[in-house]
């Protein structure tokens, strides 16, 4: 990654997490916030926005989103800044595979779906090629400077489709986060 706020760009990081060399990398747009805030007589965690239950010990954190990574109340937090353009490419998609009849419908759908700002469901057995069929929804996104994130509850399935779509999007920054990663 040629520049650390790419990479970095809209994340909410616990500051001791981050080296003085990455914060002093990072562009304008980002702030330091408190890792909690009160509403209404209630706290609730910056990161996850769901309330934090009172403790009976003297420092307080989220339960909610401690598989992320224990923060506590005297924690600060980084949001870093959104505003992030993206290098323009030539050719977003580099994936050379055929389509079947039904996938290019289904694409079409997906696209159509996309356009309109509407949900729509992929259902079909493994090794159908739903992967492939969101590529070029992927390419759409990237075209019109958007970002894309595709999740699974399953690590996985998350480590198995970072490289079939970091080969199908060679140019474009990519990272892999899941609960048991590092980053």
């Amino acid at each position: 990654m040629e520049k650390l706020n790419e990479y970095l760009g809209g994340r909410i990081l616990k500051l001791t997490d981050i080296s003085p060399f990455q914060l002093a990398e990072l562009e304008q747009g980002s702030r330091l916030v408190a890792a909690n805030y009160k509403k209404k007589n209630k706290i609730f965690c910056r990161r996850c926005l769901m309330e934090i239950q009172p403790l009976p010990i003297k420092f307080q954190y989220c339960r909610n989103c401690i598989n992320l990574g224990k923060i506590q109340a005297t924690d600060k937090l980084l949001i870093t800044s959104t505003d992030v353009n993206f290098p323009r490419q030539k050719q977003y998609l580099s994936w050379s595979g055929q389509l079947t009849v039904n996938q290019q419908k289904g694409v079409r759908e997906l696209l159509r779906a996309f356009e309109n700002r509407s949900d729509h469901l992929v259902w079909a057995v493994t090794g159908a090629g739903k992967t492939e069929m969101i590529f070029p929804l992927v390419e759409q996104a990237l075209v019109n400077n958007q970002r894309v994130a595709i999740c699974s509850p399953r690590v996985d399935v998350c480590v198995e489709l970072y490289p079939r779509i970091k080969t199908a999007f060679p140019q474009t920054s990519i990272g892999l986060f899941h609960g048991k990663s590092q980053e």
